[in-house]
Formats: C-alpha cells, structure tokens, sequence
C-alpha cells in the first residue's frame, strides 16, 4: 500500500487516511527479531531512509 502510494505520487487528503498510512509506518520502520545480526549496506540504508522521508 504505501510503495504504491509513493510509486503513483498518491495525494492523501484526509486526515483519516493520513492516520491510517500512519498506523501503517512503524511495523515496517522497526527491527524484526528474526532480522539478520549483519551491518546494513549504507547505500540501501539510504534509500530506505529517503522512502521514509517521503
């Protein structure tokens, strides 16, 4: 939902759908238990950082 929402340049103009996004966003911003023990790849680590930003 929200790479396509980036992807398309999606307007969201209510603050329901803002809240929802928003509800959205921390799942996918927060380390998994089962994520690798590895440092990140700081050129992936950026772009996941703009896709946030945006």
């Amino acid at each position: 939902v929200l790479s396509n929402v980036l992807d398309y340049n999606t307007e969201i103009v209510s603050q329901d759908q803002v809240d929802s996004i928003m509800n959205l966003v921390p799942t996918l911003t927060q380390d998994q238990p089962d994520q690798p023990v590895e440092d990140p790849d700081p050129e992936d680590f950026a772009d996941e950082q703009s896709l946030v930003g945006r």
